[in-house]
């Protein structure tokens, strides 16, 4: 007598569940407010990007921006991004995009990578990391 095994599964093309390129942000913090913005994390406060260049593998915080090293290229998205107009009057007006972080990733190069971690490392003087692939510094 063989047993059999019966598993449920969704009417869907397909299941997602790898989040390699996903950045996830968590909610406005408010100063003197009783409940922690930093440590609420929505589910639709996030952003994916494109798998061109393969998995994040981290994200530096650069001044308003987060350097993002993927495993094939490196990149920078800003956060909150505004751009200041100016009028024919001469008034200036800040405009805010579209959510936190930007749809596209500004791409500083698609020669250089990694896929360690451990290797990227941020100093006063600049970011520093390796790339196994290229075999550079």
């Amino acid at each position: 007598m063989s047993s059999r095994w019966n598993f449920e599964t969704p009417d869907v093309p397909y299941i997602k569940d790898w989040f390699g390129t996903r950045i996830m942000y968590s909610d406005i913090h408010i100063n003197d407010a009783y409940k922690n913005g930093f440590r609420v994390f929505q589910g639709t406060n996030y952003r994916d990007y494109t798998r061109e260049y393969g998995e994040i593998v981290k994200l530096i915080s650069l001044e308003s921006s987060l350097l993002c090293v993927f495993e094939h290229g490196i990149g920078i998205v800003p956060v909150n991004q505004k751009a200041l107009l100016s009028t024919t009057t001469g008034q200036s007006i800040h405009l805010y995009g579209s959510g936190v972080l930007q749809s596209q990733v500004s791409v500083v190069s698609e020669d250089f990578g990694s896929v360690w971690q451990d290797s990227i490392i941020k100093t006063p003087l600049g970011v520093y990391g390796i790339d196994t692939y290229a075999k550079k510094i």
